[in-house]
């Protein structure tokens, strides 16, 4: 069957034309964008204290990838090594616009030739408010090969000639970074776990004096799944939590049971002005059963994993003749006769400060004799212990365990009122090869700084707090005490989407689709040209026909 020429014309007619249009114009300028690659990426750390905002507050990314070297980067995310940025480099990114940063960090940040120069670029960090997303990935071959290719990219267009830049428009690739989550929302019903243990001790223990050990369990860095604080605090954390075990062997039988009570406090937020602690007190202050009603002293464990020596942080130095100035001096008698460097810090609580420098600022505040044992000699010096440096590797187990074998030592001597110049400077209620084993404490320091345990990761079930109640009830009662921030005028508030898959697509430069575009539109404006004049056009055709004579 033969279709004549008006035939032919009403089945041109017959589709609409703007559905004719509309798909060979999407089907013509669809890119084809592919995905090239997808990893994880950490975002860095956002929360509130005290009404006031830290950290990077953007999370949304969708935007073409560019070198930190790139002449334009609004509206860009800048794909950059950690080798290559600088404090003062990050802060050039951030005046030039920058629409988001990812950051590639090495397989291992405790590398020396690197340490030092992102320990510099973390402190500087963590004294930043941000707007524009941050974002930090792990090394991996795939994703070094993005980098290259995006590095070759920026270098081949700086070297180009013009005529080679508008070949390249149609020939060179770029990438499309883009983050699969939403905007940061504040995480409900946010808490913070405290775990309280106590060994009673012979006697009404209502009457008995208290000797408490605390240590915070949490840690921070510049992104919260970067947070493992092998020091700071896993060192602190496992040291109570030996402690607990070796005294509960003694408290397990009348006959060697001190007239003490032995308190161990795991508290939560330490980086938050040490939110878990204040609450706690503040629940106990008034209470009928508070177990710091008849307390001697406080230990606060805070970075024991490194040094020679320890230093006890205090805030009013314990006066001659009193409980604390006894319970210093046993451990100054202990340290004397290990040969440990042990000397006493005083610094007053600065409360111009937004954040307590140590925890037992907290118990002195209300007036409860305390104090912080940690290697770092000073509160300034300190400000460096949370980092995302802070890593298993960076912990001597041999000093946590010969840390851990002075404290015990040391609150033995005071609770059992044991004197080394009357028994002998060898003299020792803990026999370190039988109690106290370097393999034990060095496998929990692995497991503990293993897991990332910022706060904000940390629910109240939380598989890490559930560990650590587990570990805890081995040795003694536990009861949990859980700090929520009020729901008016809240002191802390977290954030969500800490972590997200970011995608690299494969796309061509933006300005090779509006060329196309615009190609194709001319392209269907001459073939809509052509279907509105073709009754014209067939009309003048049919004079050269010859027409048909009928019989």
């Amino acid at each position: 069957m033969v279709l004549s020429w008006e035939d032919t014309l009403d089945l041109f007619r017959s589709v609409p034309m703007t559905f004719l249009l509309s798909f060979l114009m999407v089907a013509a300028v669809s890119s084809g964008a592919e995905a090239a690659y997808e990893f994880d990426v950490f975002r860095m750390y956002q929360y509130e204290l005290h009404g006031h905002s830290f950290g990077c507050h953007g999370s949304l990314v969708n935007m073409e990838a560019r070198t930190s070297s790139a002449a334009q980067l609004h509206r860009r995310c800048v794909v950059t090594r950690l080798r290559d940025l600088s404090a003062k480099s990050f802060d050039n990114l951030i005046n030039r616009g920058a629409g988001s940063i990812l950051v590639i960090l090495p397989e291992s940040l405790a590398t020396s030739s690197i340490s030092q120069s992102w320990n510099m670029l973390e402190q500087h960090l963590l004294e930043k408010h941000l707007t524009v997303p941050v974002y930090f990935a792990k090394e991996t071959p795939e994703l070094l090969r993005l980098h290259e290719d995006i590095v070759q990219k920026a270098e081949s267009e700086q070297e180009a000639t013009m005529a080679e830049n508008l070949l390249g428009i149609f020939s060179s690739q770029g990438y499309q970074m883009v983050a699969n989550t939403g905007e940061s929302k504040p995480i409900k019903d946010a808490t913070i776990p405290t775990l309280v243990g106590k060994l009673a001790g012979r006697g009404d223990e209502q009457q008995l004096p208290t000797l408490a050990i605390v240590a915070h369990y949490d840690a921070h860095s510049v992104s919260p799944h970067l947070a493992f604080g092998g020091d700071t605090n896993g060192s602190g954390v496992i040291a109570l939590l030996e402690l607990a075990r070796l005294f509960s062997r003694l408290y397990a039988d009348e006959k060697t049971k001190a007239n003490f009570n032995l308190l161990f406090v795991l508290s939560g937020g330490g980086r938050y002005d040490y939110q878990g602690t204040r609450n706690w007190l503040d629940s106990i202050a008034d209470s009928e059963e508070n177990p710091l009603a008849n307390v001697h002293y406080v230990l606060c464990l805070d970075s024991i994993g490194n040094g020679d020596g320890l230093s006890l942080h205090v805030s009013k130095p314990p006066k001659e003749g009193t409980p604390p100035h006894a319970v210093v001096a046993s451990l100054q008698e202990v340290a004397s006769g290990m040969g440990l460097n042990f000397t006493m810090v005083h610094k007053k609580i600065n409360l111009a400060e937004d954040t307590s420098a140590w925890e037992h600022e907290r118990f002195s505040m209300k007036r409860i004799p305390a104090a912080t044992l940690s290697w770092y000699p000073s509160s300034t010096a300190a400000k460096h212990r949370h980092s995302a440096y802070d890593q298993r590797s960076n912990v001597d187990s041999e000093v946590v365990t010969r840390n851990i074998h002075f404290l015990a030592e040391g609150i033995a001597h005071y609770i059992f009122s044991l004197s080394s110049k009357a028994l002998g400077s060898g003299f020792s209620v803990f026999n370190r090869s039988v109690n106290l084993h370097s393999s034990l404490v060095s496998s929990l320091l692995d497991h503990f700084s293993s897991m990332p345990r910022s706060q904000q990761l940390l629910s109240r079930d939380s598989s890490v707090v559930s560990t650590l109640e587990q570990l805890l009830s081995r040795s003694c009662s536990v009861t949990r005490h859980i700090t929520r921030p009020d729901k008016r005028d809240p002191d802390f508030i977290f954030y969500d989407a800490t972590k997200a898959k970011m995608i690299a697509y494969s796309i061509k430069p933006g300005i090779f689709d509006l060329v196309l575009a615009f190609a194709v539109a001319l392209y269907l404006l001459a073939i809509f040209g052509l279907v509105q004049m073709f009754p014209a056009i067939t009309s003048h055709l049919t004079r050269f026909v010859p027409k048909t004579k009928v019989a």
